[in-house]
């Protein structure tokens, strides 16, 4: 919302907010300008498979 608010731009929200990567709050605007809310709620999916499990 920050960013929608042009309270600044990615890498200075990312520091204001203290994350690490501004790629992680481009990420989470794209996905709240596709999704509105719901592109913002973590998923409790795993999508990580260890390579063994297939093998």
């Amino acid at each position: 919302m920050a960013y929608e608010n042009q309270e600044g731009g990615y890498e200075s929200l990312a520091k204001k907010y203290g994350i690490p990567s501004l790629t992680t709050v481009k990420t989470w605007h794209k996905s709240y300008k596709e999704f509105a809310d719901d592109g913002l709620v973590r998923s409790r999916e795993n999508k990580s498979y260890p390579f063994d499990r297939y093998h």
